[in-house]
């Protein structure tokens, strides 16, 4: 196996997303989404935050369509890539076996559930605890909305998180803050 960090291109993508969608050109944002996905799988996990808090002007059926632009690009492309190099069987394998059995070494012991639960805090608590303070959520209405789209990533991404990797790995908890780091600067 090789492991890798591709957090910083997954989340350069994100960001060129939200930078195109703030210059009003969607498509871009969503090419540059599909490639974040592409890159890691989790992005997708952003895609309802996404859609549903940064784009308040489109109606829900167009936000819904929207959203599966990147869903479809890398649902297709990872069938295609898994088919043609003939790894399908072994992933399907291991989603069956093996994928979600990390809940269960997460809270195996009490130390391993204590440090489960530490990576989250190690992760979120800080930026969380800024957003509270210094009343973000409750400001203009682009950082409320960002705000939202942080808080539902973290409510998405959490227990995915710990049901499918391994949670002592602070830095999958991160995701959401995609959404808060252009503005935490301005609030600490």
């Amino acid at each position: 196996s090789i492991y890798t960090y591709d957090e910083p291109l997954q989340y350069l993508l994100i960001f060129s997303s939200l930078l195109f969608l703030e210059k009003r050109q969607i498509w871009l944002s969503l090419v540059a989404l599909t490639g974040a996905a592409l890159v890691r799988e989790t992005t997708l996990f952003i895609l309802p935050a996404f859609f549903f808090f940064l784009l308040p002007q489109y109606p829900i059926w167009k936000k819904v369509a929207l959203c599966l632009v990147p869903v479809t690009g890398f649902v297709l492309f990872e069938t295609i890539f898994m088919t043609s190099v003939g790894i399908a069987p072994e992933q399907t394998e291991y989603l069956a076996t093996s994928r979600f059995q990390h809940f269960f070494s997460n809270f195996e012991t009490v130390q391993y559930g204590v440090e489960s639960i530490v990576s989250i805090v190690l992760a979120l608590g800080l930026p969380f605890l800024l957003l509270l303070v210094s009343r973000m959520s409750a400001g203009k209405s682009e950082n409320a909305r960002f705000a939202q789209a942080a808080l539902l990533t973290a409510a998405i991404n959490t227990p995915i998180v710990l049901v499918s990797a391994s949670a002592r790995e602070a830095r999958l908890f991160a995701l959401p803050l995609v959404f808060l780091w252009p503005f935490l600067g301005a609030y600490a």
